[in-house]
């Protein structure tokens, strides 16, 4: 019953992220508002491997703007394309652990 709890607050957190984010721009504190959702379900490997890998490749978005000093074109797309990439590298890593994991049963 707690599991389905903490599951839906993450996938309402995770909708309000993404309606933010079609809005404006995706910034990355912006998951601060899921990971705390996710501290409660951390034994579930599908949960703790995409929120520790999306804490470290989302926080590199911030290194095109360092690297320029604005946010002018063609950054945001940059940050687009850095945001898709994290995703699916950290849903990716996900699988193959999840595969792994059920071969060595």
């Amino acid at each position: 019953r707690d599991f389905i709890f903490f599951l839906g607050s993450i996938l309402l957190m995770s909708a309000a992220v993404y309606l933010a984010s079609v809005r404006t721009t995706f910034q990355p504190w912006y998951l601060l508002f899921i990971f705390p959702f996710c501290a409660f379900l951390a034994k579930k490997f599908y949960i703790l491997i995409p929120s520790v890998m999306l804490s470290v490749l989302v926080f590199l978005q911030y290194i095109p703007y360092l690297y320029t000093g604005s946010y002018d074109k063609p950054i945001p797309q940059i940050m687009d394309q850095m945001l898709w990439w994290s995703m699916g590298i950290a849903g990716s890593a996900t699988v193959v652990f999840g595969v792994f994991s059920k071969l060595r049963k």
